[in-house]
C-alpha cells in the first residue's frame, strides 16, 4: 500500500510557517542595535530601548523555531483531516500577525496608564482650584519623535511637581531656593530648564551652591500654596522660598465674601489622578490596545462638560467690582504663607507679579485684541485690583519684616517679553531673573559667612 502524501492544505500550512518563519528570522537579523544605533536621529539608543528590542529579538528567535517545527510536524501529519487543517490556517496568520505586530511595537513602546501614575506625583482634588495643563503641550502619547525620550522629559517636569536645575532627587540636607507661583512662576512657553526660575542659576554669583526648584503649577492660587508648604514642601528643609503669586487670586476679587467662600466655590480637579482600574489590561497593558486608545481617543471627542474656573467667575462676579472682603481672603494667605516659611526656618521673598498690563501698555493691549481675561474684569478693573495686590504684598511683607521685591515696577508692559496678559513668551523673563539672581546672591553670601 502507497504511503499518503501530504494534503494540499497541509502543504499550505506549512508553506505558510516556512514563510513566516523566515520573516522572523530577517526580523531578528534587523533589530540589531548597532544597525538601529546607525540609522537612528541621534546615533545612539536609549538603554530602556536597547533592553527592550533585546526581548523583542527574544521573542521572534523562538516564533523561528516554533514556526519550522510546526511545519515539519504538519508536513508529516497524516491523522488530521482537511476541514481541521484548512481551519487552522487563518488562525497562523491571524496569531503571527498579532504576535509580530504587538513585539514590534514594544521597541517603541507607550507606556500603559499604570506607569505613567506610577511615575508621576500624586495630584488629589484640591476644593479650591482646578488643576488643568494645556493637553496639546503635555500629550506623551502623541509625540512624533523619540517616546522614550519624551516620556523621560515630561517626568523629569513632574517629577515630585517641580521642575529643578539637576537630574537627581532633591536633597533636604542641601541648600535649596524655592519658588511658588502659578503659571507665571511654571513659564510654560520656555522648555524644561529655560524658565525665567530656572535661568536664574548661571547667574548666581555665590559660591554656595543651591538647588533651585520652581514649584509653580498652572491655575495655582495662594490657597494651593499654603497646603503644598504644609503638607510636603517642609519636608526638604527649603533654605529660601520666593512667592509670586497674584493672577489666579485675582479671580476672586469680584465675588468672595461669607456668603461665597472659595472653599465652596471653585471647583475641584474631580477625581485623584492615581486611581485606575486593577485589570488585566493594566497589569499586562497591550502596546496594540493602548495605541487603539490613544487613537480612539483623538478621534472621538469627550462629550463630557468639566466645570472650569469661568463657568463660576461668570456666575459669580459682582459687576467687576472688587470686594473687601476678597483682599482680605489674599492678605490672610499671604499672612498664612509667611508663618509657614518662617515656622520651618527658611527665608521668605515676597514678590510681586510682573505682567503685561500697565496703564501705558492697556492701550496696546486693546489694539491688540488682548482684552480676554480670565479673571472676569476687566482690563481697566485689571489693573486697580493688581495695585491693590502689590499693596497688600507689600504691608504683609513691610509688617512681618520679610524681604519684598517689586518686581512688577520694574519687569511690567514690555510687550516683547510676554505673550498675553501674564505668561512670558519664549525667551522672556531675563528683568525678573536678573533682580532675583542679585538678591539671592546677597542672602546666599550672608549665609555662607554663618
Amino acid at each position: 500500500m502507497l504511503k499518503k502524501h501530504s494534503s494540499n492544505p497541509q502543504k499550505i500550512f506549512a508553506f505558510s510557517c516556512i514563510l513566516y518563519g523566515f520573516i522572523s528570522i530577517i526580523i531578528t537579523i534587523l533589530l540589531n542595535k548597532n544597525l538601529l544605533t546607525f540609522v537612528s536621529s541621534d546615533n545612539q539608543l536609549e538603554p530602556d530601548t536597547i533592553h527592550l528590542i533585546q526581548n523583542v529579538r527574544s521573542v521572534f528567535a523562538c516564533l523561528t523555531v516554533f514556526l519550522f517545527s510546526s511545519s515539519y510536524w504538519m508536513y508529516k501529519q497524516n491523522t488530521l483531516s482537511d476541514k481541521i487543517v484548512l481551519s487552522l490556517i487563518p488562525v497562523l496568520h491571524i496569531v503571527w500577525i498579532l504576535v509580530a505586530l504587538e513585539s514590534l511595537l514594544w521597541c517603541i513602546a507607550l507606556p500603559s496608564k499604570k506607569q505613567i501614575l506610577e511615575s508621576s506625583p500624586r495630584y488629589l482634588p484640591s476644593p479650591v482650584s482646578q488643576h488643568q495643563l494645556d493637553f496639546q503641550n503635555f500629550n506623551i502619547l502623541s509625540t512624533p519623535s523619540n517616546t522614550t525620550q519624551s516620556f523621560r522629559e515630561v517626568f523629569k517636569k513632574f517629577n515630585y511637581g517641580f521642575q529643578t536645575n539637576g537630574d537627581e532627587n532633591i536633597s533636604p540636607t542641601k541648600p535649596s531656593v524655592w519658588f511658588f507661583g502659578g503659571s507665571h512662576v511654571y513659564d510654560p512657553n520656555n522648555p524644561t530648564g529655560k524658565d525665567w526660575v530656572l535661568s536664574i542659576d548661571p547667574l548666581l554669583k555665590s559660591n554656595l551652591k543651591v538647588r533651585l526648584v520652581n514649584a509653580g503649577v498652572p491655575g495655582w492660587r495662594t490657597f494651593d500654596i499654603i497646603g503644598s508648604l504644609a503638607g510636603k514642601v517642609h519636608y526638604f528643609n527649603p533654605t529660601v522660598i520666593v512667592i509670586c503669586q497674584t493672577y489666579n487670586d485675582l479671580k476672586y476679587l469680584g465675588w468672595a465674601n461669607i456668603n461665597n467662600p472659595p472653599m465652596h466655590i471653585l471647583p475641584a480637579l474631580g477625581h485623584p489622578s492615581h486611581q485606575y482600574e486593577n485589570s488585566f489590561s493594566n497589569q499586562f497593558p497591550s502596546q496594540i490596545y493602548l495605541r487603539y486608545k490613544a487613537l480612539k481617543k483623538t478621534l472621538i471627542k469627550s462629550k463630557v462638560k468639566t466645570s472650569s474656573d469661568m463657568d463660576v467667575i461668570s456666575s459669580q462676579i459682582n459687576n467687576g467690582s472688587i470686594l473687601p472682603s476678597a483682599l482680605k481672603q489674599y492678605h490672610f494667605n499671604l499672612q498664612t504663607i509667611v508663618h509657614e516659611i518662617t515656622s520651618m526656618g527658611a527665608i521668605p521673598i515676597l514678590c510681586t507679579e510682573p505682567r503685561l498690563i500697565t496703564t501705558k501698555a492697556i492701550h496696546y493691549m486693546k489694539s491688540k485684541k488682548m482684552d480676554n481675561s480670565s479673571t472676569g474684569l476687566s482690563l481697566d478693573t485689571l489693573i486697580t485690583a493688581y495695585s491693590k495686590a502689590d499693596s497688600i504684598i507689600q504691608h504683609v511683607a513691610s509688617t512681618n519684616k520679610v524681604l519684598f521685591v517689586d518686581l512688577s515696577k520694574q519687569c511690567s508692559g514690555d510687550s516683547t517679553q510676554f505673550s498675553d496678559i501674564i505668561h512670558y513668551a519664549k525667551g522672556g523673563g531675563a528683568c525678573a531673573s536678573n533682580i532675583l539672581a542679585n538678591v539671592l546672591d546677597s542672602i546666599l553670601n550672608l549665609k555662607n559667612k554663618l
